[in-house]
């Protein structure tokens, strides 16, 4: 077994630009920079009929993309090469064996006489070869199914590049080679295939391929039980069903997180009132890298630095890590951070916007009845 590849450009059809390479390193030799090519592993041994190369045209067609729903067409005809099989020369007229291609050449005088003048079969004939040869079973068994699985595996690997518009449908042309077990290997798939009348099988078989078209196309939709021809549904994608509308709103929308601050729910007393002036007096400077305060209070400073809070409130080795290296920049004397010293007043007394205190007459009242009580207890 050789190792041999067919290369054919991806922008031409009927044959053209189509060339054999004797092995994988050849094909960089060949293709262009500007153009794209489809690259295959040549068929190297594929069944031949009285020594010459042969091909199958099958047509299907897909009348709907989603759900993906494909027709087959029951008969199908066999294209033959005008010339001798070998691998020995790489002449298109020995491997290509579309119509285009073959039109161009006569037929070789050592070609078969069973072999047609047109270079074409139609399936009926190719299943009286196969039986004449005792291979009847062939057909109904391996090539057949085999067509069929290779197309609906095709169609559903290019479904999503498919156009999906309504009503609308589209007839392709498959091209098969079969090995010599019998089993079939895609070649490629057209779209609007030839249907024109270049020999007496095809001058009988389009025609009423045309005709078939139209009954799936147009009667089968006004009638589900109107004959399809020679067509014959071969798959259907079954699509989940939707489920009912319970009427519960399943949609998730975003929000901020805000965190409402705390207030105090006991009434301003004298305490307060005292708290809110050193505040008002704490004045807070921010020179380039200190924070300077001029009050000592216990409640100003609280207010000023954040709240640290310990790491037991959390879980997990990350925050863990990340609270103890929070308490040490902050305990220890090299941390970083420098507080000045707080400016300490002047007097003794601290002035009270409310004055000094005096006493009340019935308490000096009380304090002069007790002092006379023990006087006499002393008399």
């Amino acid at each position: 077994m050789r190792n041999i590849w067919i290369i054919k450009p991806g922008n031409k059809c009927r044959g053209r630009g189509i060339q054999l390479v004797k092995s994988i390193a050849d094909v960089d030799k060949i293709m262009g920079l500007k153009m794209k090519y489809v690259v295959q592993k040549y068929i190297e041994k594929p069944l031949v009929i009285y020594q010459t190369k042969f091909d199958i045209r099958q047509w299907f067609m897909v009348t709907n993309v989603q759900p993906l729903t494909i027709w087959m067409y029951r008969d199908s005809y066999l294209r033959f090469s005008s010339q001798l099989f070998s691998l020995e020369n790489f002449h298109e007229s020995l491997h290509l064996t579309n119509h285009a291609v073959q039109c161009k050449y006569t037929n070789g005088q050592q070609r078969d006489k069973a072999l047609p003048d047109d270079n074409m079969w139609d399936c009926h004939t190719f299943k009286a070869y196969l039986k004449q040869i005792g291979c009847m079973d062939k057909w109904n068994k391996v090539i057949y199914p085999g067509m069929k699985q290779n197309i609906i595996c095709a169609m559903l690997a290019s479904q999503d590049t498919m156009d999906r518009r309504p009503n609308t449908y589209e007839i392709y042309g498959a091209d098969f080679v079969l090995g010599e077990d019998f089993t079939p290997w895609l070649l490629e798939i057209n779209c609007s295939p030839d249907m024109s009348f270049s020999t007496s099988v095809t001058s009988r078989l389009c025609p009423q391929c045309m005709e078939d078209v139209i009954k799936v196309v147009i009667d089968k939709k006004r009638d589900s039980s109107s004959d399809t021809g020679l067509f014959d549904m071969i798959y259907k994608q079954n699509c989940p069903k939707t489920p009912p509308y319970l009427g519960m709103n399943l949609s998730v929308r975003g929000r901020k997180l805000f965190r409402n601050k705390l207030k105090s729910s006991k009434p301003e007393g004298k305490d307060q009132s005292s708290r809110n002036a050193n505040l008002n007096m704490a004045k807070v400077h921010k020179p380039s890298n200190l924070y300077r305060t001029d009050v000592l209070s216990d409640t100003t400073v609280s207010k000023i630095l954040p709240k640290i809070l310990s790491s037991d409130m959390y879980k997990g080795p990350v925050i863990e890590d990340l609270m103890e290296e929070i308490h040490k920049s902050i305990h220890e004397n090299d941390s970083g951070i420098r507080f000045a010293q707080p400016v300490v007043p002047t007097n003794d007394k601290t002035p009270n916007s409310d004055g000094p205190k005096k006493k009340s007459s019935a308490t000096a009242g009380r304090a002069d009845r007790k002092t006379k009580r023990k006087r006499k207890n002393k008399n």
